[in-house]
């Protein structure tokens, strides 16, 4: 199964900013360099320069892509919302038909299979790892 994370996503996205190499472009006869980031890697880099993080549609969009990665629609997936510390912000983004997507055809909605809270402190985490 496919671990489907935020955190997960924006170390991607940083060391895909930190791995650029610039392409040799002649400024003077009017090149310009290719777009590199896509629109949503560029909001959040934004974001982050700023000292803020994902906003709550950003991070719907990238849990959103990562669940319609043909691997997670092949083998499945993890999705694990640590990255909200509020309850009530997670269980929104489960309920969310934003991030399943409407109903099917046949007026089927997708959904998921189990949804399990795990609820343990970071000290416990660490000695059981």
């Amino acid at each position: 199964m496919v671990h489907v994370c935020v955190e997960n996503w924006l170390d991607k996205l940083q060391e895909k900013i930190r791995n650029y190499e610039p392409p040799d472009i002649d400024v003077d006869a009017g090149e310009v360099a290719p777009k590199w980031l896509t629109d949503l890697e560029e909001g959040v880099s934004e974001a982050l320069k700023a000292g803020s993080g994902p906003s709550h549609d950003d991070t719907v969009a990238i849990l959103k892509d990562a669940i319609n990665h043909p691997n997670a629609r092949t083998r499945g997936f993890v999705l694990d919302l640590t990255f909200y510390k509020n309850p009530e912000s997670w269980a929104k983004i489960i309920r969310s038909n934003e991030l399943l997507g409407a109903a099917d055809a046949a007026g089927r909605a997708a959904e998921f299979s189990h949804v399990i809270e795990l609820d343990c402190d970071d000290d416990e985490v660490k000695l059981r790892a």
